[in-house]
Order: C-alpha cells, then structure tokens, then sequence
C-alpha cells in the first residue's frame, strides 16, 4: 500500500486489527463471519516521510511497534543516479553524452531548487517520469533534442514559480547547447511522414487522432494549459 500516512485514521485503525491479529471483520459488508488471515500474509505500507506535503502525517505509536520500519534514503550521488539512468535512457535513443547531460541536469537542477525554495521538491519521481517521457517521444518520432526538452521542463519545472521556471529552461539550453528546438509539424510534412494522418499537432505537441477526421481542425482552437 503506498501514501499510507495519507489514510484516514478509520482505515489505519483496520490495518492494525489485521497485522496485529489473525482475522479481520469487515462491517462495511455486513460480515457476520470472521475471514481469517492466511499464515503466510505479509503487508507491506510505503510512505514519504511526515509533513513533507499537505496531508502526510506521522503513523501512529501503536501502529509503527506492530511493523518492522525500514528508511530508504534519498539517493543523492552520481554513483546511485547513473545506473538508473543508463537503463531508462536506452543507447539506441540516447548518446553517451546526451544521458550524461541529463544526469548533470538532475544535480543542478535539484541543488538551485533546494537552495531557493529549501525543499526537497526534485527527486527520483521527476527523474522517472522525464525518462519515461522521453522514451515516449521518440517512439512518436521527436527528435532526440526535442524529447529531452520537454520532458525535463514538464517533469521537472511545471510546479515551480516562474522565476525557477525560466531558470530551469535556460539551465537545459545552456547544458544541452540548444540553439532553437525543431517545429515537429514542419519536420513531419517536410519528410511526407504518416505521422501527419494520424496525429495532430498542436502548439508543438503531438496529439493522436480518433477514428474520424477532424472537421474544420484549427490549431488555434486549442488552449495550451
């Protein structure tokens, strides 16, 4: 179960009837009978630490002494983050320097956010999610550059004020060497690809058509949120 210092305190107090015992009663079915537990069940309860964001609290004393606690520590050298970016960053898509470079982003980019808001607000999650966006790109045929931006910019800089917003895009222009980035529409016309039948492409991004031919398409119409 993850984001279980999330749970409302009913539903904490259920789990510690059911570690603590052998059976469990469920009164929201109307159970009359015991469902008992298996001799072999195990139960395992995630949870980012207490009060780093709205909602999350401490677990309770009675609950903790019933569980064995283990602290995964916030990986933080190069050494730790490499490997996990070397195989979500497959070489067929990614240069040697190109995963280097966004390892180095990583750092950076998490070292001035703590440093200006004093809040870890840049981990692991945003590095997975820019990785797996990446990959996604690609498949869709961005050009590696453009893959690389947006995805760092949306994982990592959409919830941050403008003022770290700007500095997070000049920070991957600079690291990245980017002069401009590349109109994908133009580059999808320019090569007659298919991928113009079957997605749309709306302030530069790609958005997949349905069954029916759009009517009367105007990029304009759409509003970039």
């Amino acid at each position: 179960m993850d984001e279980i210092n999330l749970a409302s305190d009913s539903v904490l107090n259920r789990l510690a009837t059911i570690i603590e015992g052998n059976h469990i009663l469920l009164n929201e079915r109307a159970d009359i009978v015991e469902t008992k537990r298996h001799p072999e069940f195990r139960i395992f309860l995630c949870m980012n630490p207490p009060y780093t964001s709205a909602g999350k609290k401490q677990l309770t004393t009675g609950l903790r002494v019933r569980l064995t606690e283990l602290y995964v520590k916030e990986l933080e050298s190069e050494t730790d983050l490499w490997p996990i970016i070397d195989r979500n960053a497959p070489s067929a898509m990614f240069s040697e320097n190109q995963k280097r470079q966004i390892l180095q982003f990583y750092m950076c980019a998490r070292a001035d956010v703590m440093k200006a808001t004093r809040r870890s607000n840049i981990g692991l999650r945003n590095l997975s999610r820019a990785l797996k966006m990446m990959r996604s790109a690609i498949k869709l045929k961005y050009p590696v550059i453009k893959a690389i931006y947006d995805a760092l910019y949306t994982c990592f800089a959409s919830h941050l004020d403008s003022e770290l917003q700007k500095s997070l895009h000049t920070m991957i222009y600079d690291l990245f060497e980017i002069t401009t980035l590349p109109a994908l529409d133009m580059l999808a016309r320019q090569n007659q690809d298919s991928m113009v039948e079957k997605y749309a492409y709306v302030e530069q991004f790609v958005i997949p058509k349905g069954a029916h031919p759009p009517e009367n398409f105007d990029p304009q119409d759409f509003i970039l949120t």
